[in-house]
């Protein structure tokens, strides 16, 4: 069996468009790196997704998305993110539909909801389907945006001392104090019943690899809801358990799945894109991610939509980055780093992301 390592050749397919439509950034500097893996790996482009969320930690991913929308190669797009309100803060309270507006007139493609996490979810006890959510909704279902939302974890982070050693590492075990992910099931559909054009990409295929009926059903369900292939490596076990199964699926839903690896925050060597595609184009059995892995063998037609087809037919062309808006978010967030608990981590980020809009003559 093939062993892939960090500089592995892409597989033979490597004349297809990829849009990676699933990666993360941490700061400015070194999201710039993402360049190189843009010339490495023949990406026409990528998808950032603002992990904007509780506690200040991903603070400049709005600003440093939109600005890297003007400075990496080929096809950048930015899902941008809610700032969350603080511990003495109510977020049932926050404008999610003002906030909705402006991260689309600043020049954000999409938008990225991370509340129903469940670890986010804890904190901040809002449903996917709560009221304060649904004129937000309805304004994404009537523009036609997309949404990228994650939706629980997978299933066996509720297994207690059996839950994988990633979910340990990270603090991601979850007792009957979590919300459990039957409820989050109820929720999607009942956005899903009141909104059913709504643009919604659940990302690592909403955690059901465990369960295609149930994710056949989803689908079957509500036409307007896609799914991208971002590990989570545990889908990769069930992929290789059924690879005969999952080929048939991918082909029946091939409109209705991206391509995504959840790379982030250093532009390392794109590992992850190098797995995925094999599994994707090849019948190969190979050992990536500590695990065998079996691919799946699709034909170049599905392979062409889950590549790139799928999500232009979403966001076609990125949007245009209002640079005075960009100004005054860049201000914005200066006074939030200020207050934060983490300023000392965000500061040079946001000196770095100064420089750069100094010499684009966007600040003085």
């Amino acid at each position: 069996m093939e062993y892939f390592s960090k500089s592995d050749a892409l597989t033979e397919h490597q004349y297809l468009p990829i849009i990676d439509s699933h990666i993360h950034i941490r700061t400015l500097k070194r999201s710039l790196n993402q360049n190189a893996v843009l010339t490495e790996t023949g990406l026409r482009g990528l998808c950032i997704i603002s992990l904007q969320r509780l506690n200040d930690e991903f603070l400049t991913n709005n600003v440093c998305g939109l600005l890297l929308k003007l400075l990496l190669y080929g096809e950048i797009y930015f899902f941008g993110g809610f700032y969350r309100p603080r511990a003495n803060e109510d977020p049932r309270k926050q404008d999610y539909l003002g906030l909705t507006k402006r991260l689309i007139e600043m020049g954000c493609d999409g938008i990225k909801f991370y509340d129903a996490k469940p670890s986010v979810r804890k904190i901040l006890n809002m449903a996917i389907d709560a009221p304060e959510f649904e004129d937000t909704y309805s304004y994404i279902e009537e523009m036609g945006l997309p949404m990228v939302n994650h939706v629980g974890d997978p299933a066996n982070f509720w297994d207690g001392e059996d839950a994988p050693a990633i979910a340990k590492q990270f603090g991601w075990t979850y007792d009957s104090t979590y919300v459990h992910p039957e409820q989050y099931f109820e929720e999607i559909s009942n956005v899903f019943n009141r909104h059913p054009k709504l643009n919604m990409i659940l990302s690592h295929l909403f955690f059901l690899s465990v369960d295609m009926p149930r994710l056949e059903g989803f689908l079957n369900d509500y036409p307007s809801i896609m799914v991208d292939v971002s590990p989570g490596t545990e889908m990769y076990d069930d992929f290789t358990n059924e690879p005969d199964a999952w080929n048939e699926f991918f082909t029946k839903y091939q409109d209705r799945i991206l391509f995504g690896t959840d790379n982030g925050f250093y532009g390392e060597i794109p590992y992850e894109i190098n797995v995925i595609r094999t599994f994707l184009e090849t019948r190969n059995e190979f050992n990536a991610w500590e695990r065998r892995i079996h691919g799946i063998g699709l034909d170049e037609v599905v392979l062409r939509k889950i590549y790139y087809d799928n999500f232009k037919g979403l966001v076609k062309q990125p949007r245009t980055v209002n640079l005075t808006m960009l100004a005054d978010e860049f201000a914005y967030v200066s006074e939030l780093v200020e207050e934060s608990e983490l300023k000392a981590e965000w500061r040079e980020d946001m000196k770095d992301i100064k420089d750069v809009l100094v010499k684009m003559g966007v600040m003085k």
